[in-house]
């Protein structure tokens, strides 16, 4: 009848007279007794097989091969009709970029099973669901035999499917196993024995994975499997005749359904593309040895993905319904659905990049693999090192005393620990789990929601790389680095960072090699201090500033940060500070580091400072007294903070002869009486000594006149 329409089975049990709701897609108990069907039933043989190649193996083509009405996709998509049998090939996992492939589709049909239409005079108990009832059945059984072959990593996959069609082609013209494996040449027969086969039949017992020539042999049984009358046949599809006193049901249209099935593809195919990546990380010992948790990140973004594709399909389902279900086309739910898939962090632009930032992010680093094997070789004779990853952020307080050993470490961060994407994927889901309302929690996302864009990770690795490297190469100021590389979830510092350590202490976590900072100016220099003026930087924000200091001739540094704390001695509004407690004339370098919230720069360039030397007293004066006895009088030394004049130092000889002799005042008095003890000419001068025992350079020397002349 013309009002009628096929339905395929699916697995399904469909039998004569069972009523079916089109809005649910759900079977019931039939419309009339079995006594009136058996009464009723009219059976024609329908004897017809073919066994066909399937060109492609995308969502669509399973469809098609299945012959799947529109309507029928929709429900099968959503998860509200559950396949079995043949049918189960719409669930088998999409082909694998590491393998070729070529399926075979079987089959066969025996009988078509009808009611007369004098049905229709019998009393009927119609169930107020059901839209439709059962009219025919054609009877017969599906198999899909799906051949896969691993390719190498040299060779692309699909470069061999056409050798593969050729092999499978000729199990179409014959069932028979001998004839099937005889027209194959040498070369074929060979290959043939790298075939792995998935068979999915409405024949149970025979289901299941297998090599060629046991498919070979399954291939030529399946007829016998049916019976010799076909008696244990399978529904394979079904005619549907509306009941009178319904209306049909509102059907999704050809454009939505199109876009569900493509989202539902494209969840296919990244799961797929995900499983492929951990099968080759597998594979490589050396990116498992550096890398052992990054086959736990795909793990989870496959998951993850499987999650949300179950949520989406139970948002699909209720969709359907709705529309189904509705007096008029209202597909606004529908729409909701696949809108707000395209904003969420699920959708085909998102995915891939997330994946082709890893795919990448991984290939860098198997190339790099070699440079960090050498570093880590030194690592391994560090005795600080097995302690760094067990260190705090540990600053040293002002005046700490360094020694010069110092690690420098290119930490991987990315690979381990959480990952941004993944935590914004699992807020999504769970998101969508928490909703209480009639509809699915995808559709009730925001609108508004910001699309999340995986953030490409591969340059900054690489440039933290290099950098690492040519500071290896460029030895830093003469001082003596050690260089290593480990592997550190931190997900402060996507992707990659460089870590400064003094002996196994983290004083740097994110340490900007090359970015120095300009000297700084250096003023006020005195006997004891000079003070730093710092530059202002165009590249950050300090927020405090690093700087280390040593006397030429010692070989350890003094550090402290300013500010460090309070009461300290930090950077005023001019940028300025004061380096106290030094040594006078002497020589010193200093260098700083600029310190922001996330990042310390690489430190400037050494600066030379000599400090001022202590001050001298003035020229002395003398007076002859009565005697003997000379009076010396003279100007007091110059004193600075930290270096008040204890006592002076007066030096006096005879003129032409060797060394000094000397007394020393018993306080910071400026007078000093002398006997003179022959009649020749004296010479006089004076010293200062200071609080921190240090003594100044001696004064002008003076005259004494021989007895008063």
């Amino acid at each position: 009848a013309t009002d009628c329409f096929v339905l395929a089975a699916l697995g399904r049990p469909l039998d004569l007279g069972m009523m079916y709701d089109c809005c649910n897609d759900c079977l019931y108990v039939g419309l009339w007794d079995e006594s009136t069907i058996a009464n009723m039933r009219q059976s024609l043989p329908r004897p017809h097989t073919e066994v066909t190649c399937i060109e492609g193996d995308s969502l669509q083509d399973r469809f098609r091969a299945l012959d799947v009405s529109i309507s029928l996709r929709a429900s099968v998509l959503s998860g509200l009709v559950e396949v079995g049998g043949a049918a189960e090939y719409l669930n088998h996992p999409v082909q694998s970029k590491n393998k070729d492939r070529v399926t075979l589709q079987y089959r066969t049909t025996t009988r078509l099973d009808m009611l007369s239409h004098r049905v229709f005079e019998e009393t009927v108990q119609r169930e107020s669901k059901a839209t439709h009832v059962v009219m025919a059945v054609l009877y017969g059984a599906q198999a899909f035999f799906i051949f896969d072959k691993r390719v190498s990593g040299e060779k692309r996959a699909g470069g061999g499917e056409a050798d593969m069609h050729s092999v499978i082609k000729k199990m179409t013209p014959s069932f028979s196993a001998d004839h099937m494996l005889s027209s194959l040449s040498d070369n074929e027969k060979i290959n043939r024995l790298l075939y792995q086969c998935t068979l999915h039949s409405d024949v149970d017992h025979i289901n299941g994975s297998m090599t060629y020539g046991q498919a070979v042999q399954a291939l030529e049984t399946l007829p016998k499997h049916l019976g010799q009358q076909g008696e244990k046949a399978v529904p394979l599809y079904a005619w549907l005749y509306p009941l009178r006193n319904l209306d049909t049901s509102i059907q999704i249209t050809q454009g939505f359904l199109s876009e569900a099935e493509d989202v539902v593809e494209h969840l296919r195919q990244v799961t797929m593309r995900c499983q492929d990546t951990m099968t080759l990380l597998q594979l490589n010992d050396d990116v498992m040895k550096w890398f052992p948790s990054v086959k736990e990140i795909f793990a989870e973004f496959s998951e993850l993905l499987q999650t949300y594709q179950s949520e989406f399909k139970r948002g699909l389902a209720m969709a359907v319904k709705t529309v189904r279900e509705s007096e008029e086309m209202d597909e606004k739910s529908l729409r909701d659905i696949l809108q707000n898939h395209d904003q969420s962090p699920f959708c085909s632009q998102h995915t891939h990049q997330w994946l082709n930032n890893k795919e990448e992010e991984i290939k860098q680093k198997a190339n790099n693999i070699p440079t960090w094997e050498k570093f880590q070789d030194k690592a391994n004779n560090i005795p600080t090192w097995k302690k760094v990853q067990e260190k705090a952020n540990n600053i040293p307080t002002w005046r700490e005393v360094q020694t010069p050993n110092r690690t420098l470490c290119f930490t991987l961060t990315s690979l381990r620990g959480e990952d941004p994407y993944l935590s914004t994927m699992k807020q999504y889901i769970h998101s969508a789990l928490e909703t209480t309302t009639n509809q699915s929690g995808i559709t009730r996302q925001q609108q508004t929601q910001h699309a999340f864009k995986p953030p490409d990770l591969t340059k900054k690795i690489q440039s933290d790389l290099h950098l690492f490297t040519t500071s290896n190469e460029d030895r830093r100021d003469g001082e003596k680095f050690n260089f290593i590389v480990a592997v550190i979830p931190d997900v402060t510092f996507p992707g990659s960072r460089i870590g400064l350590y003094q002996n196994g202490r983290l004083i740097g976590r994110n340490f900007k090699l090359g970015s120095k900072p300009n000297p700084a100016e250096v003023t006020d220099i005195k006997q004891n201090s000079f003070s730093l003026k710092f530059p202002q930087s165009k590249v950050m924000s300090p927020v405090k500033y690093r700087i280390e200091y040593t006397a030429e001739s010692d070989i350890q540094w003094t550090v402290g940060y300013l500010p460090s704390g309070p009461g300290s001695v930090g950077p005023d509004q001019c940028n300025t500070c004061k380096l106290p407690g030094l040594k006078p004339d002497t020589k010193y370098q200093v260098r700083y580091s600029a310190v922001d919230s996330s990042s310390m720069s690489d430190f400037s360039t050494v600066t030379m400072v000599k400090t001022n030397p202590r001050s001298t007293p003035g020229q002395p004066c003398v007076k002859l007294l009565d005697g003997e006895d000379v009076r010396v009088t003279w100007q007091m030394a110059e004193e600075e903070d930290g270096g008040p004049v204890l006592r002076y130092t007066v030096e006096f000889k005879e003129a032409g002869l060797e060394g000094w002799s000397r007394v020393s005042t018993t306080g910071p008095e400026r007078t000093c009486t002398l006997s003179q003890t022959s009649s020749t000419c004296y010479r006089v001068r004076v010293s200062a000594v200071n609080g921190e025992g240090d003594t100044s350079k001696p004064s002008t020397e003076t005259d004494i006149p021989v007895n008063g002349e």
